[in-house]
């Protein structure tokens, strides 16, 4: 799945997309509305801002995904105020225990970077898992990072993806093999 941006009257808004293979070649779903896309004035964020907090070794890894989203966020124009952190000039808020994103009330993407903020490229990167294919699971987790619209030094992006843990690889003992 991933997200498609529509404009309709001027304005653009985000669709969760699903492809499907038919007899008569791929066909893509719409499975749901995900909200309004913005784009933000400070959009693109400089890697050089990010920052890894000094106690990263000891963090796990939803804890540096969710350090990395807020110091996007920050370097994008937001603030902190209470436990969120609101865009004023925008009106927009986030709310980082559900990962949403606020304008009016209602729930809205971000343009951000080269991808889309929202719930579910968030929750997509946070519920990331490995394969145990290492060269395809790099790209499918830079896909993920870059999807989300979240910007990361080399540095980060390697702590990361080694906290990811490695699945679990089934081991035949040699004396359950029959010969």
């Amino acid at each position: 799945m991933f997200v498609r941006i529509k404009r309709i009257k001027g304005k653009e808004y985000a669709y969760l997309v699903n492809n499907e293979w038919t007899d008569r070649g791929p066909r893509q779903k719409t499975v749901a509305y995900l909200g309004r896309a913005i784009s933000i004035p400070n959009g693109k964020v400089d890697e050089g801002l990010l920052k890894l907090p000094e106690n990263v070794d000891e963090m796990e890894y939803k804890e540096i995904v969710e350090h990395a989203i807020r110091e996007n966020l920050k370097a994008a124009g937001f603030r902190e105020e209470d436990k969120e952190l609101v865009l004023e000039e925008e009106g927009i808020k986030y709310l980082p225990e559900k990962r949403d994103f606020l304008k009016n009330k209602r729930r809205v993407c971000l343009k951000l970077n080269e991808g889309i903020m929202c719930n579910f490229t968030l929750e997509k990167l946070l519920q990331f898992e490995r394969t145990g294919e290492d060269r395809r699971d790099i790209l499918l987790f830079a896909e993920a990072i870059v999807g989300s619209g979240i910007k990361l030094t080399k540095e980060i992006f390697v702590k990361l993806f080694t906290k990811l843990p490695k699945p679990e690889m089934e081991v035949q003992r040699l004396d359950e093999f029959e010969y």
